[in-house]
Order: C-alpha cells, then sequence, then structure tokens
C-alpha cells in the first residue's frame, strides 16, 4: 500500500509538471498571437552571434572601466 502512495504521488508530481508546462505553452502561444508582428524569424550563424556577443562585452567592460575610472579621479587621494 505504502509503494501505491508513493507512485501515486509521483504521478501526480509529473502530471502537475506536464499541466504547467501546457499552460506555459498556451501562454506563450497566446502573447506570440497578440504581438506576432513584433517577431520575426532570421538566419544567424554562429560567427555573427559570437562577434556580436564579443562587442557587447567588450562595450560593457569599457563602460565599467570608464566608471572605475571617474570613481578613482573623483576620490581624493589619502596621504
Amino acid at each position: 500500500m505504502t509503494r501505491m502512495m508513493h507512485w501515486a504521488g509521483r504521478i501526480e508530481k509529473e502530471l502537475e509538471k506536464v499541466l504547467q508546462l501546457v499552460t506555459g505553452v498556451q501562454q506563450m502561444k497566446g502573447i506570440y498571437i497578440d504581438k506576432r508582428n513584433h517577431f520575426g524569424v532570421e538566419r544567424n550563424t554562429p560567427k555573427q552571434l559570437v562577434e556580436k556577443v564579443a562587442g557587447d562585452i567588450a562595450r560593457l567592460l569599457n563602460r565599467k572601466r570608464k566608471a572605475l575610472e571617474a570613481i578613482a579621479l573623483a576620490v581624493p587621494l589619502a596621504k
């Protein structure tokens, strides 16, 4: 009896997961239908993606460097 309850509980949990997945998919489908004109499909190449991400990271690091330099210049030197 205990084993049966254990498996019933596991099956119930799996069914809950499936229902959550289906609900999420339905929500995404609804969002897509409502905002269809904002979405598009484009072909990407791995090289372009890597170059874009590398550029984004470089720009982020550059902004952080400039911010740190500004902070360093703003703080008076302790003697």
